[in-house]
């Protein structure tokens, strides 16, 4: 403020031009003009788009960023472009500068908002993600199953050869022995693994290796809409977080039993840290959300290609 103040002096009372007092108090000519014309700061307001001179081509611009969303999203409309459509295709003979706020304006206007969904004790979301692995002296591409319980931050990694039915049972045995319980509800994406039939963009009907598992188990599932990670957050980011800490450098070992060993032991110490956002361990968290858990089965689940899962692990 009081160098607000000094420059407006000096404009105004000792009459000293605006390109003397860039070079004096070393600020572009725009801020002294915006200083001359206001007499406090922030008094002054970021103008609206000249809505008479862009009116008649709002449904041209609209009709750009509505194109623009099924466009890979690198050939997608700047603002730059759709000024230099509106000139040459509809003759605009209006500003950039208006085309610039319209444009920021409507997309503030479709932006989609998504509401933070809530975590109830004992829910649990899967994922599988990619990585790469060397195995027995020999690098390869490896598919790793990804678990979490949002409520507690509890995440849990298996690797495995491939994705199929067999290590799709098989991580969500071993998540359930480590958890020494089963989640109540357990979503998922829209894998062949685990969907049988997609209705509308959403899972309507597991596939046998689920309906076997949850037979057993007593879970609920829910199968997230195509295209919607946001349904599933929470993996989603463990997905990442699981490969960028526990796989990078890239892991050698001379197993995949013994990389699940060091994979299963990374996700034992993370119980030891502080869930993000919360006073309490991880481990604290959990020990309250276990009670809300199902018990495990006392019998073992006899499931097609168990032998073969041994095989590989």
């Amino acid at each position: 403020m009081h160098l607000w103040s000094t420059v407006r002096r000096a404009l105004l009372v000792d009459k000293m031009s605006k390109r003397a007092a860039c070079k004096h108090f070393g600020l572009n000519f725009r801020t002294i003009s915006k200083i001359a014309a206001n007499p406090l700061p922030g008094s002054y307001e970021r103008s609206s788009p000249d809505t008479t001179v862009i009116s008649p081509f709002l449904s041209d611009i609209e009709g750009y960023l509505t194109d623009d969303q099924s466009q890979p999203r690198k050939q997608r409309h700047t603002c730059k472009r759709i000024y230099e459509r509106l000139r040459v295709e509809h003759g605009y003979t209006g500003s950039y500068r208006t085309v610039c706020l319209t444009v920021a304006q409507l997309r503030k206007k479709s932006k989609t908002l998504y509401i933070p969904l809530a975590h109830p004790p004992g829910q649990s979301q899967y994922d599988f993600g990619e990585a790469t692995a060397v195995i027995g002296g020999e690098r390869q591409k490896i598919e790793y199953a990804s678990l979490s319980l949002p409520y507690s931050n509890v995440r849990y990694v298996q690797a495995f050869p491939r994705e199929n039915t067999e290590t799709f049972q098989e991580s969500l045995v071993r998540f359930f022995r480590f958890l020494g319980g089963v989640p109540t509800l357990i979503s998922f994406d829209n894998s062949k693994v685990q969907v049988k039939k997609i209705v509308k963009g959403r899972g309507t009907l597991p596939s046998e290796g689920l309906l076997q598992l949850q037979s057993h188990y007593l879970f609920r599932h829910h199968f997230c809409r195509v295209r919607e990670p946001q349904e599933k957050g929470h993996v989603e980011n463990a997905v990442n977080y699981l490969r960028s800490n526990f796989m990078v450098p890239v892991p050698q070992f001379p197993t995949f039993a013994a990389l699940n060993e060091y994979l299963e032991q990374c996700c034992r110490d993370e119980l030891a840290k502080t869930s993000a956002k919360q006073e309490k361990s991880i481990g604290e968290l959990f020990a309250e959300e276990k009670p809300s858990l199902l018990p495990l089965p006392k019998r073992i689940l006899r499931r097609a290609g168990s032998n073969a899962t041994k095989r590989i692990n």
